[in-house]
């Protein structure tokens, strides 16, 4: 967490737009801004954590022990397929239906990331979801797909 602090920091500042960045982190953009950063995890997680995750499902905001069968691969494909907006995964899966860069079930990956986006990723993708849904974001970013609204600094494809 402390490799994440001055990212987390800068972010809040820029995204604050010279607003008072207390009330500023009070604000749901502020979250959503910090939520779309490219924050890479550690190949193992530190004790202080406690081996804990969020709960995406039902009862949102509980906590409940971490999978550990879950690779430190496995989670970054995770939290960047949820560091993708819906209007990203729309993009990409129209783009790829249209130029046939994407085979149909690609499109529909996307389509359904798309939709766990839209609700604030109430529900998290399965491993197997997060996994092909990186496929198809280094797809599309290889041949140049026109979704990039990322924040800025963000680095995709790693």
């Amino acid at each position: 967490m402390r490799d994440w602090a001055y990212e987390i920091r800068d972010a809040i500042v820029e995204t604050s737009n010279g607003k008072n960045v207390t009330e500023w982190c009070k604000k749901a953009e502020c979250w959503k801004a910090i939520r779309g950063l490219d924050l890479p995890l550690p190949s193992t997680l530190p004790p202080e954590i406690g081996g804990t995750t969020q709960d995406t499902g039902k009862g949102k905001g509980r906590e409940r022990p971490a999978d550990p069968s879950l690779s430190p691969a496995e989670l970054d494909a995770m939290h960047r397929c949820q560091g993708t907006s819906a209007q990203e995964w729309i993009a990409i899966s129209q783009w790829g239906a249209e130029t046939g860069n994407l085979k149909d079930w690609q499109c529909g990956i996307a389509a359904t990331l798309s939709g766990y986006a839209a609700r604030d990723w109430a529900k998290a993708p399965s491993v197997k979801q997060a996994l092909r849904g990186v496929e198809i974001l280094n797809i599309a970013e290889a041949e140049g797909a026109p979704f990039q609204n990322a924040p800025a600094g963000s680095v995709r494809g790693t």
